[in-house]
């Protein structure tokens, strides 16, 4: 049996690594003959040969099931990943560039030991000047546009790999969201994220770029007095834990309930109680009341004579997470109430839903800042991953924020970091015309644009791109197979596109710290 487990490990990774030579072959290919006939030249000669010649050939049928070159695309997965983020969709270029690169060098006697250290050396190097590569931030406004950037280019490729649809629109939505709620809880003193006042809430919706950003708190619940306005300002919360009742009628006062009468003075207690509770709550002005237990319809409607909002049945984790950020005390007894004791909040407003549910937002508060990021999303499944992709991209900015240096990552630091590494392995591995291909390899925006316009021609397909992911001994193997069409132009004019911005972004840094 374990035999067998190694056979089918082994037969995977092969599918995949061979998957990862087509498509970035293609790619290449492509690309090569949509800027002219003269760049480049053809490194297969028909579909099923994926190398430059026939003894190269013979190397991939002999040498892909050995171990070693298991071991040199290992190392460039997973130093890839590690180094420069996710490498999901850059891998693909990569593990085809350096393919051809070890068929050359095996070709010419290098052994494959020495060709996996030298790819070992290449990495850290690379690494190396990837943490030397920070741009000094100057002032909070301009910072604001790169840290956008930063996290939009480590959205994009995940949402893609995830098949969300739009990547590019949601992955700039989510960015600016992430940004914004991170620079709101931003400590000055300590240089620090307070990530914890972060909250991300979501719902069914129609267009996923509807989410939007919350300055405060949500608690799933809507008033409770359905008369009063939906939208409160400069609220003065109060936060109750009791119940707004007299205490047990027939001990406590000692009323005998055996007549008519006994009612009356039943109703007159009540009276006095819900009486002196207004007069206290007009007194310090409270607009809002939070309980977490019911209120009597009697007492609603005398709330809402004197224009007094109710927010019933809160739980006991919000209602303890309310008190701390709207600084109100948790109060058991109504004549415990002083202004000492009261919270704030400059905007309550309610928000209803499709479906009919309703929300109700605790928005800009006055100190400490708290942030909600609510998403909208059409299936449970997608609500979930977009959580956990946020959560990673506010982790990552928190570390760019803390040491004040900012680094463009994945899609445009690789622009500089590939070019990087292909002119290393020349100086290791002799002078190879692979500018092209590390080009495209840097931009790992390219294969969504790919997809973009994959109808528009029906001539040009490939195996690509359709998510099967099998489970073996603990590791995640991922193989891509269905039909793609592509138009070369699009191609090229999203190449442009990425270039002058690239160039533009690093042209207004104004100082680069080597």
């Amino acid at each position: 049996m374990f035999l067998l487990l190694l056979f089918v490990k082994k037969l995977y990774i092969k599918e995949f690594y061979l998957s990862c030579i087509q498509t970035g072959k293609f790619i290449f290919d492509l690309i090569s003959n949509s800027y002219g006939p003269n760049i480049g030249y053809k490194l297969i000669i028909n579909k099923n040969d994926f190398l430059l010649s026939k003894r190269g050939v013979v190397f991939f049928d002999i040498t892909l099931s050995n171990n070693l070159i298991f071991l040199i695309f290992s190392n460039i997965l997973t130093i890839q990943k590690n180094s420069f983020g996710d490498g999901s969709i850059t891998i693909i270029l990569l593990i085809y560039s350096f393919f051809k690169k070890t068929v050359r060098m095996f070709s010419r006697g290098v052994s494959l030991l020495e060709i996996n250290k030298n790819y070992i050396i290449l990495f850290n190097i690379v690494n190396k000047i990837l943490n030397m590569l920070t741009f000094k931030i100057i002032g909070w406004k301009k910072s604001k546009d790169y840290f956008i950037l930063s996290v939009y280019s480590n959205l994009v490729s995940k949402l893609y790999f995830f098949r969300i649809f739009r990547p590019h629109v949601l992955s700039s939505r989510y960015a600016e969201l992430c940004v914004n709620a991170s620079l709101t809880v931003y400590d000055y003193k300590k240089n620090t994220i307070k990530i914890n006042l972060i909250k991300i809430e979501g719902r069914f919706g129609v267009l996923a770029e509807d989410s939007y950003l919350i300055k405060g708190f949500i608690i799933q619940n809507g008033f409770s007095n359905i008369w009063v306005p939906k939208k409160l300002h400069n609220a003065i919360v109060m936060v109750t834990s009791n119940k707004l009742e007299p205490s047990t009628i027939d001990e406590i006062n000692v009323v005998e309930i055996n007549q008519f009468d006994s009612f009356k003075k039943i109703w007159e207690i009540k009276k006095k109680f819900y009486n002196d509770i207004i007069i206290s709550f007009k007194k310090i002005k409270i607009n809002l009341l939070v309980t977490q237990w019911g209120v009597k319809d009697e007492l609603k409607y005398l709330f809402f004579k004197n224009n007094i909002s109710i927010l019933c049945w809160v739980g006991s984790n919000n209602l303890e997470i309310l008190s701390i950020i709207t600084k109100a005390r948790i109060i058991a007894n109504y004549f415990d109430i002083n202004f000492n004791r009261v919270g704030f909040s400059k905007l309550v407003r309610e928000f209803s839903f499709q479906d009919h549910s309703k929300v109700l937002i605790f928005d800009n508060f006055y100190s400490p800042k708290c942030v909600t990021i609510f998403l909208i999303c059409t299936k449970n499944f997608i609500l979930k991953e977009n959580k956990i992709l946020i959560k990673n991209a506010i982790k990552t900015l928190s570390i760019l924020l803390k040491t004040k240096n900012f680094l463009l990552t994945n899609g445009y630091s690789e622009l500089v970091i590939v070019i990087t590494l292909f002119n290393l392995n020349s100086r290791y591995f002799y002078n190879s015309n692979d500018f092209l291909n590390c080009f495209t390899a840097s931009l790992e925006i390219i294969p969504a644009y790919l997809l973009q316009y994959s109808k528009k021609n029906s001539k040009l397909f490939i195996d690509f791109l359709k998510r099967k992911i099998i489970i073996l001994s603990s590791r995640t193997y991922i193989h891509y197979s269905d039909k793609l069409y592509i138009e070369p132009k699009s191609i090229r004019q999203s190449i442009y596109y990425l270039v002058f911005k690239t160039v533009f972004i690093l042209a207004n840094i104004s100082k680069v710290l080597y």
